[in-house]
């Protein structure tokens, strides 16, 4: 009677074990990878992540864990499971290299056929006959699922799929590094990855340790936009949102170490303090301090935030986003520009600078930055952006003062001349720098660490003007960056509208002493 007893109810227990398997990536891993150890919260919150896709709760869906944390062998299990849930399913695996891209379906093809997932799925088809290349399998005989896989910017042969695994884009620090690849990597997922969805409702889902704010998931979430972040909706002081409330993607990220930053946006789930590591069983705190000497790396492949490679002079959190800020007859608007008017060229390679144009208020001894807008253009754009921003200023703001820098020498009042004349109707004026550039960035710098300056809430803070880079990037970026026009314009607005006095008496007029000069070089 003890022996039978015990029998039912190892039956049971088994038959537990298999039904919930069925159910649950996690609990299907634990059945069928024999070598799973070291189980951790993070491997339920990812498996979960993955089941929703599968089940279309939505279908963009993003991972970002650090290095050696268990993404692949997650990815490679749930799609194990789907396949052995819909006979019908067609995944698309793509990663860095074709090798990777078939290491990991081949993993795939040895779970669908591994006994302990017979036991779990009893009626599979399994792998039809003559289909069994290592790019390329299917199931059965009178279904349609299949797997195949592809490098990441190459050719996907065959099929389409309705699930699409994108498994780390990036291989290395150079490739991450490289605007050649950035850019061919995401033509690759417009032009031909997107391109081979079977279904309308076809589930995409990138895998990734993040390198570089402009790899592949930089660039989609600039373009898609955020949809949910680690169970939160987007908002303000979300990472990497562009500011759209209509996003598509679904995003979770777990940093290699609990931090302040990451705290604010943590999944609910993740019961970490600050300091604490995601899997301190196998990288704990301590193993983790050799990868923080380096900030760049550290940011990017273990916290997966992604930084600029600047100075780390100035910092984003000195500027607080406010919704609104008071009117007050004492307080002053002016708008900076700093002039470009070379357009870019791709086929010369050219990176011109942008032109920049900054608008402040000052009230109350505080400074708020209320717009920044860029243009790299042709002159002819140049000057209809300023007159276009200085009506619409005036519109909105009432007296807003447009001043610019005049470069030294004739070509410089000349620029003065010009600019007065189309901006007649307005409070207007040139200013001839006298310091470097680094005097105005550092006070601009000052003033925010004390406390001084507010930025209002607007797309403009969240535009990437030239694909890659906000104004809070260019911040950080400074003095490092490949443009800084943003930060210098703002800079010298925070400067300039200390100057202003807003009586009638100082109203420039459309003579002015550089039209003068001008007249007495020309006549």
């Amino acid at each position: 009677m003890i022996q039978s007893a015990i029998t039912i109810e190892d039956f049971m227990r088994e038959k537990i074990r298999r039904e919930k398997a069925r159910r649950h990536t996690l609990d299907f891993t634990k059945y069928t990878f024999k070598r799973f150890k070291n189980e951790n919260w993070h491997h339920k919150i990812v498996s979960n992540f993955f089941d929703r896709a599968i089940n279309k709760e939505f279908d963009r869906g993003m991972i970002f864990l650090p290095p050696r944390h268990g993404k692949t062998e997650t990815e490679e299990r749930a799609g194990t499971r789907a396949m052995g849930k819909n006979h019908n399913l067609k995944i698309a695996i793509c990663a860095y290299g074709a090798t990777k891209a078939r290491k990991i379906s081949e993993h795939i093809k040895r779970n669908v056929t591994s006994p302990e997932f017979i036991r779990v799925f009893p009626n599979h088809p399994g792998i039809r006959e003559g289909s069994n290349t290592k790019e390329y399998w299917e199931i059965g005989d009178d279904v349609t699922g299949l797997c195949m896989s592809a490098g990441v910017d190459g050719p996907i042969t065959g099929e389409g799929f309705n699930l699409g695994f994108i498994d780390d884009p990036v291989k290395s620090r150079e490739e991450a590094e490289s605007i050649i690849y950035q850019d061919k990597v995401y033509d690759w997922y417009e032009g031909t990855f997107l391109n081979r969805q079977d279904e309308s409702d076809s589930v995409i889902i990138l895998t990734s340790t993040r390198w570089h704010r402009s790899d592949l998931a930089g660039q989609i979430l600039e373009n898609d936009g955020i949809k949910e972040y680690n169970g939160h909706p987007p908002g303000d002081g979300c990472p990497e949102w562009n500011g759209q409330p209509d996003g598509k993607w679904t995003v979770l990220s777990l940093p290699a170490l609990m931090d302040e930053e990451s705290n604010e946006w943590k999944h609910p789930d993740d019961p970490r303090e600050i300091g604490e590591a995601l899997w301190p069983q196998r990288f704990p705190s301590w193993f983790l301090e050799q990868f923080q000497k380096n900030k760049y790396n550290w940011n990017s492949l273990f916290q997966q935030r992604p930084k600029p490679k600047g100075g780390n002079i100035i910092d984003r959190a000195w500027f607080p986003i406010v919704d609104d800020f008071p009117i007050d007859v004492s307080g002053s608007f002016l708008r900076f520009w700093d002039f470009a008017g070379t357009e870019e060229n791709k086929s010369k390679h050219n990176d011109p600078d942008y032109t920049a144009g900054a608008l402040v208020y000052k009230v109350y001894g505080h400074y708020y930055l209320v717009d920044l807008i860029f243009l790299r253009s042709t002159p002819k754009k140049v000057e209809e952006l300023v007159l276009r921003t200085a009506k619409q200023d005036q519109e909105k703001y009432g007296q807003v003062k447009q001043e610019w820098e005049e470069e030294g020498g004739f070509g410089g009042k000349l620029a003065t001349s010009f600019y007065n004349e189309v901006l007649s109707d307005y409070l207007r004026g040139p200013y001839r720098t006298q310091k470097e550039k680094a005097f105005y960035i550092d006070l601009l710098s000052n003033k925010a660490e004390t406390g001084n300056i507010s930025c209002l809430r607007g797309p403009w803070l969240y535009h990437k003007y030239d694909g890659t880079n906000t104004f809070f990037d260019q911040l950080e970026e400074w003095p490092k960056g490949r443009h800084d026009d943003g930060i210098d314009a703002m800079a010298k607005a925070v400067f300039r509208v200390d100057k202003i006095n807003s009586s009638k008496a100082h109203v420039i007029t459309s003579q002015t002493q550089a039209q003068r000069e001008i007249e007495a070089e020309l006549f």
